[in-house]
């Protein structure tokens, strides 16, 4: 996939009603830091991505007071220590705006499926939020209570997972760049020839088939590789394993495996148990893999690319802004990941990728934001000292590139 830089086209405009972002084409914004990748980049989410409507309004919103704000912060999937410490981020950035008194409750409802979660952000709009923070379990079955959310005057941020509802405003990772690298990584060390099996994430997710065409888009230029099977894993460590079981027993050959997120030590734990040497591998970035790559599989050829947890955190930056009347700006502003004619999302790159050693200039490295940094593991281990096994490599945006995403107010 190609880049696509855009000059900035339309202005942010401002109605006496409220505040009315239009989808403007823009250049990056933010600025780089220690904490993460603040801002986005102008990103196609794949070959032939749709031409962008720079005039399409995206979100028209009326603050209604200064402070004093109640978040709802609903979760629609919690079955992973990715999940956890998700939310946990978010936790600790609103802590920030509570004790600074801007904030007055921040509501957490985690959920498992879209029935569930459906009743969860009823049951925060009858409690009266000013903004829903809304990681969907769907892209689209929550377009009911999304609406009447908005026109109730709520503010409605969805974070984490996309979604094209109308009047909102997306906060997420780049999905096709996350996957992408890595498959383009495993081409590399394959030198375009082997079979592959890839375990995917969890079924029906709109990040997961995102990825799932990143993929596709890289592997269609190495007809060399055969891809045998893809999997659901439902980035669960347990379902992973299973997985990778069920393939190790109808495949003698496979050369390598493509996964995703906190599932290697699962595929790692199914081939030490089925007594076969570990594959070419696509790695996690939770500090147990991490040390475990490098104490106990130092030879083990295997990267990993964080999708970091921060991004929640990153949400609830963006939320109290907006409800502070705050106005994005359009260079902001990034092509929606399912609906390219659609420019309402935030998007960050991924902030590292990480391989034994640093490779900056490795061919899948080539293209990417300049914010996504190349580190060796060592290093990778020096960001998780005194973390838990459990945790993931973070990043999150600090106030400034949060700032800069934003006009200063007059």
């Amino acid at each position: 996939m190609k880049r696509m830089k855009r000059s900035m086209a339309a202005l942010a405009s401002v109605s006496l009603a409220g505040v009315l972002v239009l989808a403007g084409c823009g250049g990056i914004a933010g600025n780089s830091g220690t904490a993460g990748n603040g801002g986005t980049g102008n990103t196609d989410t794949g070959e032939g991505a749709a031409k962008v409507n720079s005039q399409v309004p995206v979100l028209k919103y009326t603050p209604k007071k200064k402070s004093g704000f109640i978040i709802g912060f609903s979760n629609g999937y919690f079955g992973n220590t990715w999940r956890a410490q998700y939310v946990d981020d978010a936790q600790q950035e609103a802590n920030k705006f509570i004790k600074a008194g801007i904030v007055k409750k921040f509501i957490v409802q985690n959920t498992n499926g879209v029935p569930a979660q459906i009743a969860a952000v009823q049951s925060l709009i009858n409690q009266g939020v000013d903004a829903l923070i809304i990681n969907p379990a769907s892209s689209s079955a929550l377009a009911p209570v999304v609406a009447k959310a908005v026109k109730q005057g709520i503010l409605v941020v969805i974070d984490d997972d996309p979604a094209t509802y109308p009047n909102t405003i997306n906060v997420t990772g780049d999905n096709y760049n996350f996957w992408k690298i890595q498959a383009a990584w495993i081409a590399n060390q394959l030198h375009g020839k082997g079979n592959i099996v890839w375990i995917t994430g969890l079924a029906g997710n709109s990040a997961d088939e995102i990825r799932q065409q990143a993929a596709t888009d890289v592997l269609k230029h190495y007809p060399g590789i055969k891809t045998l099977a893809k999997v659901p894993g439902g980035w669960n460590e347990t379902q992973a394993q299973n997985a990778m079981s069920t393939l190790l027993a109808a495949y003698k050959n496979i050369d390598g495996v493509l996964e995703q997120d906190v599932m290697a030590q699962g595929v790692i734990n199914a081939y030490v148990a089925n007594k076969r040497p570990l594959p070419i591998m696509t790695g996690d970035y939770t500090f147990a893999f991490l040390r475990e790559w490098k104490q106990k599989y130092p030879n083990l050829r295997t990267m990993t690319v964080p999708y970091a947890p921060g991004v929640a955190a990153n949400g609830v930056g963006v939320t109290v802004r907006l409800l502070q009347g705050y106005k994005l700006k359009p260079s902001a502003l990034s092509p929606n990941p399912l609906d390219p004619s659609l420019r309402n999302t935030i998007l960050s790159p991924p902030p590292y990728v990480v391989t034994k050693t640093a490779q900056p200039n490795a061919p899948w490295m080539k293209g990417l934001d300049p914010r996504t940094k190349a580190i060796g593991l060592d290093e990778a281990l020096k960001l998780g000292k005194g973390k838990p096994d459990s945790a993931s490599l973070d990043a999150y945006w600090t106030d400034k590139q949060l700032d800069a995403l934003f006009y200063p107010k007059k």
